[in-house]
């Protein structure tokens, strides 16, 4: 697993070992990016504040630091996973533009307004065991957090059915490559902007 783009291009980054953890592949981490820049008017991930859920390693928040990302926020429960986050941060030189916060996803985001705001560009990549708790975790998302134009990612099993609203969000698109999935959500007033 590498660094695919920008700042960091083809760092070897420290994978988090264990059946759970299942980092977003080099091809489709590409083209996630080529589609969140290819589309007018969505949050350019090159200026914009990045908030990844269910971080595991950290590879999506990491690959958008390393195109230009303002700073970036990796929620991770696993001790393990969430030292690898750091440990990739200090490997890319971006310990001064990331921030690990060692917690649930659910806890995280009851706190709300204790978390960073405005930002643009949100990953949501829960284990597809754990399906229930993305969907939970995407009803949940405060406003606050979001810029008034974020997208939210949100990784899941192809044969995963998403739902079309979830709280203040409306699915606005859906890719898949394989078997991973990719749901794009937007704020309902930024919902027409795809």
């Amino acid at each position: 697993m590498r660094i695919i783009a920008g700042e960091a291009r083809g760092r070897r980054l420290a994978a988090v070992r264990g059946r759970e953890v299942r980092p977003t592949g080099d091809r489709v981490r590409e083209a996630l990016f080529s589609l969140l820049l290819a589309r007018a008017g969505l949050p350019d991930p090159e200026t914009t504040v990045v908030l990844d859920l269910y971080a595991g390693s950290g590879a999506l928040g990491l690959e958008a630091l390393s195109r230009g990302a303002v700073e970036a926020h990796f929620v991770e429960v696993d001790i393990a996973a969430a030292a690898t986050v750091q440990e990739n941060l200090d490997k890319c030189g971006f310990a001064g533009r990331g921030r690990v916060h060692r917690s649930s996803v659910s806890a995280f985001l009851a706190r709300g307004a204790g978390g960073p705001a405005g930002c643009g560009l949100i990953f949501m990549d829960p284990p597809y065991a754990a399906a229930e708790g993305l969907i939970a975790s995407l009803t949940t998302l405060a406003l606050p957090l979001m810029a008034p134009d974020a997208v939210v990612v949100a990784e899941h099993h192809a044969k995963q059915q998403m739902p079309d609203a979830a709280g203040c969000l409306r699915l606005v698109h859906r890719r898949s490559w394989g078997d991973t999935a990719m749901s794009f959500y937007r704020p309902e007033a930024a919902s027409n902007a795809w």
